[in-house]
Order: structure tokens, then C-alpha cells, then sequence
């Protein structure tokens, strides 16, 4: 007996030979329950055999169970030597149901096959075909429907252990040969073809003819498989319609039975298996001579005239093992996804099996470059990436140690290309595609995120340096430094050499790559420029910055120096100082950072303001100060001068005294408090009176009545200096009339009446005498007003005050505090205008009562 076709579903299990038989004894039918086999003979005895399987052990070789049978009993059924046709267990009742010689017959299993004489067992001659219901309408354990079929009936019978009930008699249009049911329907072949029936109705519809001997199975719930012409096997449901595409039958078919997911014929001459999910033929075992095949609780037997044998399923793995190997995968895969394995029945192992197979499916496709469904299985059967990177020797780092046994026939990509070009760029396209979807698809708690991400760099890192670029930027960057380094180097992609530095904290390193490809030692066109070194400048740590900072400067100092800038957020005076005096030897950088420390960053270091004055200072030594260049330095110079409270004045002043900075010395002046020499320098060294007039306001703010007088005091004696030469006295004589008649009202007359000139006219100053005059009654008025008023006020929180207290406050020895409620022990207390009374430490704010919330008005000069 030999085997063909690809798959190998099963093979054949020997049980019994010519041995255990007598001489021209042959077997008519056959039945297996649990551990006991029974056969009916053609001489009329039921043979009883107690079966022993020895299965093999885990780590042998030899997957095939052995099975031996020991004859335990026998039973001499018919008398006249007519042959056994049925034999059925019932073991949940302890009976075996028997037809021989055209009689129903009822045994007892437990009693050396007694038959039994139930009631209504009698009228069941005549019998020839029977089929137990397994999906009865009537869920009783404690007894079985079975249908017979008898010359032009169908007979259904419930069977108890006491009793044979006839449930329905159902007449057929012709002869019935054979039965299966299922529910509440019969399918039955009749001499020439086959119909259906529902029992409880009666109602019959026919189906279509068979050719030679019907052939018949169910196969799910009110469903069936016939024997149809054309040598096809057809489904029928109870409606009498198909929901399957037939099967085509590649023999003739003797006999039929079903087990997931297969069917499996009996023919001839051999034994043939078919998938129902593909209708497609699977095996074919050669066994001459077959009369009976049945299903025994998921165990096939299968039987000539004289010898029995097991059809039993080969392991699933060797199953797909062997599909693979011939390059079937599908088959594999629909074998794997519905095929549950012996000692796998948990999801979770079974689970681990599936993704095997799929995983080495995807192999097999990988190696016909069929590259769309290698990925497809590989991403279903969740393949440990490093698999597959093993296979590409430029890929892989060499520590990854492949399971065992192998997914796959070959040691790398070589085998498979044997050195074809186009092939190995086509594979390596696949492994980059195949590793950037685990890496975008698998998420934060990915395994293998280094492994990943360095066989991608490795991948692009020749031919993509944009990729190579983007990859080592992501923010999930993992790659194995070590294994990327020589790669990147060798590829001269330095940049991205860098970022892998810095993407490793190796910050020394990358800014001397960063240094060299600034300075085009090196070359990388992908380098963004100086930008990019400066930036990661700031963000490496503080002593590189040392380093490095000469270069930058030196590159392009009004850059670099936003570097020093940025780093210098945090405030440390001690790094201001530091940065302020490495950059002591760049003019330009050093000014810029202190007018960003003082102008920007407000900081309050006196040494920091007064530097930054004498950079001014020096710039503008160093310039004409008529030159148009000179004039916004200048102009910042006084700027901040006026602004800064933090300067030296008397440090500044004594290296502006050589200079001709006559108002920054002005400026100065007003610094220091001295601001009769300021006025003097604005009217008499710049001969601009109305710089004094406005210096006053400046110095003084609107409210400061009295600093104002005292600085237009300070103006008019500048204005009527006695020192002053004729030419310049007429012109400030006529600034301090005018000076006199416009703000007159904000001078003291007897401070300033006394310094006139006896020879000015009165009608000169006459607008200015009138107006204090008037000043000076407006005042008196106001002055007695705010006097009256004051009184007013007093009489009044008097008399709020009397209201308050007139009246005693009466507090009893049980009096307590509304806040703590405990007794007061000291007459000292506090007590809110609604009554509340509370210890004086409960008085958290007296205008608010602690108790209600109470807001109250206080009396003001209380």
C-alpha cells in the first residue's frame, strides 16, 4: 500500500489481518467504542475485541501509532450463518444495536452480548439500513433516535434501556437502500435516486439519480454529501439546495465519511481524501478490496473481507512540514488555521503553532520572490525580526543565534540569488520595507527596536543618505552605536555619523565631526552649514562651549556669538563673567552680549552696567564724534546712561573729562545729584537753554512741587551766572524772561524775586509777578480749606467713635468663644458689631466676622 499526492493527511494503521478471522470468514461491518471493537462477520457472529494503542514517544522519529486488537468475546447472532449487516454501540445506554438477517436486534454490552427483548423490538424485521440520529430534536441522554430503513419505510425509533418506541413511519415512492439524519430530516437513497424527508411532516422532496452504489454522509447540522452522476461528490442542505461547490470525485465512490476538514472516500481499488474548504483532492492511499469506512467518534476505520485498518491522521506538523517542502502554501496554511494539534488545545499554544507555520510559509515565499505575501505571513505570524535579518551577512551584526529547528533551507540571502545583483537589491528593498512597517506599526513597547533600526541604517546607508539622515533624526531613534559607526564611516556619511553621537550623548565627538565638515575638511553634502553647528553648540554641555567657541567666532562671529546668548539663560553671573571674558578679544561679540545681558536681560550686576558704559566710551574715543558713525553709538551711549541706576557716574566722569561729551557729562552730573553743574554744562558749554528747562522735568517727576522749584532755581541762577561774558548773558537774559513769564507758578517769588537784576523793568516781569500773586493767594485759600476740612473729619470719627463704645458690653462666667466654644478665662476679648464675641486669637481680620462672613466698615482714626 502506498501513498501519493503532496499531502500526507494520514496513513494506515493495521488492526487486524486474515489471522484473527477463521478461513472464509469475511467482514461485513464493523464498530468502534472507546476501546472495544466489534465486527460483524458473513457467517452471523459478532466478534468483540479490546484494543491497545501504543503511541509513540515525544522525541522518536517514527510518528506511527501502533495498534493491537485482543479478541475478548464472541456472539453467534444468526443461526442460519446469514451475515451481520449493522452494528452500532450505544454506550451511554450499554447497548449494541445490531441487524442481521434483516432483523433489528438489541444487546447488552455488559452482559456477553445478551440480546434483549424490548418491547416493540418485534415488529422490526425486515430491516436492512440504519443510521443513528446525531442531532435529535429531543436532547435526552437517556436515550437514542434511530432511523431504519425497511423495504418502501422510513422508520424513526427512540431506544431508552427499558423500552423501543416507534416515533414515525414514513412511506417512500420506492425500495429504500441506505439512510443518514440529521434533526428532523432524512436523506435517503432509494433504488435510482435520492430524496429527503422531513419525518414530523412527511412531506418528501426528491433530489437527482445516482449511478451504481449511492454513497451517502452527513456532514453538518441538516446537511449532507451524495454520490452524484458525473463522478461528483454534491452537497445538499435539509431545503434541499447546495451551499458548496461539489467535488469532483477522482474515482468512483463506494463509500463516504466526514472528518474536519476533510472527506474521505472509499473507492475500489483505494482511498481517497478531498478538502471541503477547496474541494480539492489531498491524498490517495492505495487499499484494495474496502467494503466498510466509518467515522467512530473521530476515529476512521476502514475494512476489506478480511483485514482492518486504522486511518490515521499524520501529525499536523509533519502535514505542513511536507507541504512546505513542496512549496505549498496555502494548503499549509489552511491545514495549520483549521487543524486543532494533539496537546494543543489551548488558543495560546495553539496560537504559537499558527504563527510557526506562517513564519515558514513566509520563507517559502520569500524564496520565490513573492515578496507580498513573505510579508504578509511574516507580519501575521509575527516573525522575530532578527530571522530574517540573520539571512543578509552585510545586515547582520553576527550576535543573533537562529531558533531551531530552522524556519527556512538556506543560510542567506546567497543561496537564493547565487550572487545575482538585481536580486539581492530587490531582497534588500524587501528587508527595508518589511523593517520600516514593524518599526512604524509596532509602537512604544516594541522588542526590537535597536535591531530594527540598525539593520535600516545599515540598509540605506550606501545608496539613501536622506533616509539614512531622516532615520537617525527620528525622535525613537534606537541603532546599536557600535555596529553603525564603521558603516556610516565608510559610506563617508558624516553627518548622520554626528547625530549619532549626539543621539548617544557622545557630545565631544559629534562636534569634532560637526568642527571639521564647518571648517570643509571633510565633505558631506547633506550638512546644513555653520546653522547647524552652532545650534548644537548650545545644546551640548557647557565645557564645549569653551572648546569650541574660538571656532565659531572666528567662522562668523555675529552668529556665534547668539550661542553664547542662548546659553546663558539660566542667569549664572559666575558663566556671564566667563563668557564675558573669553570674549574679551572679539570687540564686537564681547559688546553684544552685554547690552543682551544689560539692555535685554535687565541684570542688576553693577560691574556688568558699568562695562558696558565704557565700551560706549571706548567706541566713540575711537571715532569723530561728528562722523555719521558716531551717532548711534552716541545715542545708545546716553540712552543708557539715563537709564542705568547701576553705573559708576564718578568712574565714568573721570574719563569723560578730557572729552567734549559735554551733555553725556550733563547726564552724569544729574547722576551724581549735582544738578547745577548739569545746567551749566547744557546752557553754558552746549548754549542750549531749552536742554536745561527740559532737564528739570526730566529730574523731577509732576508730583515733586518742591524738587522742581528747587531745580528752576538752580536754571535761573545758571541763566544770571556773573562769570558769564556780555555776549552770552543778552541771549540768557531774554531765555529767563521768557522762562519766568510761562512758568512762574511753579517758583517760589521769594527765592526767585531776590536774584532779578535791579535794572530789569518791572513791565518785563509783570505776566510772572501776577502770576505769583496769584499762586501765592490761591495756596493761602487752599491751605485754610484743608484746615477746616480736618476738623470736619475729627468731629466725625468722634462721634462714630462715642456711637461704638456708649454703650458696656455685659459678659457672663459661662460666656464662650463662638469660634472655639470654650469658656473665656481672661476678660480680654474681641467682639464684632452683629454680637459675635471670640478669643482675641480667633480675630483674624477685624473687619470681617469669623462666624457669618460679615463684612463691616472701620471707623477711620480708630
Amino acid at each position: 500500500m502506498t501513498s501519493s499526492a503532496n499531502l500526507r493527511a494520514f496513513e494506515l494503521c493495521p488492526i487486524l489481518d486474515r489471522t484473527h478471522l477463521d478461513a472464509q470468514v469475511l467482514v461485513e461491518c464493523v464498530e468502534l467504542s472507546g476501546e472495544w471493537l466489534f465486527l460483524g462477520t458473513s457467517d452471523g457472529r459478532l466478534l468483540q475485541f479490546l484494543l491497545h494503542e501504543d503511541h509513540p514517544a515525544e522525541e522518536t522519529l517514527d510518528p506511527r501509532v501502533q495498534i493491537r486488537a485482543q479478541i475478548v468475546a464472541e456472539k453467534k447472532i444468526s443461526q442460519t450463518h446469514q451475515s451481520v449487516s449493522f452494528i452500532r454501540c450505544v454506550s451511554a445506554l450499554n447497548r449494541v444495536l445490531v441487524i442481521c438477517d434483516s432483523q433489528f436486534i438489541v444487546l447488552s454490552m455488559s452482559d456477553d452480548l445478551v440480546s434483549l427483548p424490548l418491547a416493540g423490538a418485534n415488529k422490526l424485521k425486515g430491516v436492512h439500513a440504519a443510521y443513528i440520529n446525531e442531532n435529535p430534536a429531543r436532547d435526552d441522554p437517556f436515550s437514542v433516535q434511530v432511523c431504519l430503513a425497511k423495504k418502501k419505510q422510513v422508520i424513526v425509533v427512540t431506544l431508552s434501556e427499558e423500552k423501543l418506541v416507534v416515533d414515525k413511519i414514513r412511506e417512500m415512492p420506492d425500495l429504500v437502500s441506505d439512510v443518514v439524519m440529521d434533526g428532523l430530516f432524512v436523506c435517503a437513497a432509494l433504488q435510482s435516486h435520492y430524496v429527503i424527508c422531513h419525518i414530523e411532516s412527511g412531506l418528501i422532496q426528491d433530489l437527482f439519480p445516482f449511478e451504481g452504489v449511492p454513497a451517502l454522509c452527513r456532514v453538518a447540522k441538516e446537511e449532507f454529501l451524495l454520490s452524484a452522476p458525473g463522478d461528483l461528490g454534491m452537497f445538499v442542505t435539509s431545503a434541499g439546495v447546495s451551499e458548496r461547490p461539489p467535488l469532483p470525485w477522482a474515482k468512483p465512490v463506494v463509500r463516504l465519511v466526514f472528518k474536519a476538514p476533510y472527506i474521505i472516500s472509499l473507492c475500489s481499488d483505494g482511498i481517497v481524501a478531498y478538502s471541503i474548504t477547496d474541494q480539492q483532492q489531498k491524498q490517495s492511499l492505495h487499499f484494495s478490496g474496502g467494503r466498510v469506512l466509518g467515522n467512530f467518534d473521530g476515529k476512521i476505520l476502514v475494512s476489506s473481507a478480511s483485514s482492518l485498518y486504522a486511518i490515521v491522521p499524520i501529525p499536523a506538523e509533519i502535514q505542513i512540514k511536507s507541504l512546505l517542502e513542496h512549496g505549498l502554501v496555502d494548503q499549509a496554511l489552511e491545514l495549520a488555521e483549521n487543524f486543532q494539534h494533539r496537546g494543543r488545545s489551548s488558543r495560546e499554544q495553539f496560537q504559537v503553532v499558527l504563527n510557526d507555520v506562517r513564519q515558514r510559509a513566509g520563507f517559502v515565499c520569500l524564496k520565490k520572490f513573492d515578496f507580498d505575501r513573505a510579508r504578509e505571513l511574516f507580519i501575521r505570524g509575527q516573525l522575530n525580526p532578527q530571522e530574517l535579518i540573520s539571512l543578509f551577512p552585510d545586515i547582520s551584526s553576527g550576535k543573533y543565534v537562529t531558533i531551531q529547528p530552522p524556519l527556512h533551507d538556506f543560510q542567506s540571502i546567497q543561496d537564493i540569488t547565487n550572487g545575482n545583483p538585481d536580486q539581492e537589491k530587490s531582497l534588500n528593498s524587501f528587508l527595508e520595507d518589511f523593517l520600516q512597517y514593524l518599526r512604524a506599526s509596532e509602537g512604544e513597547h516594541f522588542p526590537f527596536k535597536n535591531i530594527v533600526d540598525t539593520a535600516i541604517i545599515k540598509l540605506v546607508a550606501a545608496d539613501e543618505p536622506r533616509k539614512t539622515l531622516d532615520h537617525i533624526s527620528s525622535s525613537d531613534f534606537q541603532g546599536e552605536f557600535e555596529d553603525l559607526k564603521a558603516p556610516l564611516e565608510s559610506h563617508q556619511r558624516f553627518h548622520a555619523l554626528a547625530l549619532l553621537h549626539e543621539k548617544h550623548r557622545n557630545w565631544s565627538e559629534a562636534l569634532s565631526i560637526w568642527a571639521s565638515l564647518a571648517q570643509n575638511e571633510i565633505q558631506d553634502d547633506l550638512f546644513p552649514g555653520l546653522s547647524l553647528f552652532l545650534q548644537k553648540i548650545v545644546r551640548a554641555p557647557d565645557e564645549l562651549l569653551w572648546r569650541y567657541g574660538d571656532l565659531a567666532l572666528e567662522l562668523d562671529q555675529d552668529k556665534a556669538i547668539d550661542v553664547f546668548i542662548q546659553k546663558l539663560k539660566s542667569g549664572d553671573v559666575v558663566m556671564e563673567e566667563k563668557a564675558l571674558n573669553f570674549l574679551d578679544k572679539y570687540p564686537d561679540a564681547h559688546l553684544k552680549l552685554l547690552e543682551h545681558l544689560v539692555l535685554e536681560k535687565e541684570s542688576q550686576t553693577e560691574k556688568f552696567h558699568t562695562l558696558l558704559a565704557t565700551k560706549y566710551l571706548e567706541r566713540l574715543s575711537s571715532l569723530d564724534l561728528q562722523d555719521q558713525l558716531a551717532l548711534p553709538i552716541r545715542a545708545q551711549f546716553q540712552a543708557f546712561i539715563v537709564q542705568s541706576n547701576l553705573i559708576k557716574p564718578a568712574h565714568l566722569m573721570s574719563r569723560l573729562e578730557s572729552t567734549d561729551l559735554h551733555q553725556e557729562k550733563a547726564i552724569l552730573y544729574g547722576k551724581m545729584g549735582n544738578h547745577e553743574k548739569a545746567l551749566k554744562i547744557m546752557v553754558h558749554n552746549l548754549d542750549d537753554p531749552q536742554a536745561g528747562e527740559s532737564y528739570c522735568d526730566q529730574i523731577a517727576p509732576k508730583k515733586d512741587s518742591k524738587l522742581k522749584k528747587r531745580l528752576l532755581l538752580s536754571l535761573i541762577k545758571v541763566f544770571l551766572d556773573p562769570e558769564l561774558s556780555p555776549e552770552k548773558k543778552l541771549p540768557l537774559e531774554s531765555a529767563l524772561v521768557d522762562l519766568l513769564n510761562r512758568r512762574s507758578s511753579e517758583m517760589n517769588p521769594l527765592d526767585v524775586l531776590p536774584l532779578i537784576p535791579p535794572s530789569w523793568s518791572l513791565a518785563t516781569i509783570l505776566p510772572a509777578l501776577t502770576d505769583m500773586i496769584a499762586t501765592l493767594g490761591h495756596e493761602k485759600r487752599m491751605t485754610q480749606v484743608e484746615a477746616n476740612l480736618s476738623i470736619g473729619h475729627n468731629v466725625n470719627t468722634a462721634l462714630d467713635y462715642y456711637f461704638a463704645t456708649r454703650k458696656p458690653i455685659e459678659m457672663a462666667e459661662s460666656s464662650y468663644c463662638m469660634v472655639t466654644s470654650k469658656q473665656f478665662r481672661e476678660p480680654v476679648f474681641v467682639r464684632y458689631p452683629n454680637g459675635i464675641i471670640v478669643n482675641p486669637d480667633q480675630a483674624k481680620n477685624l473687619s470681617v466676622c469669623p462666624i457669618t462672613g460679615q463684612v463691616f466698615k472701620p471707623i477711620k482714626g480708630t
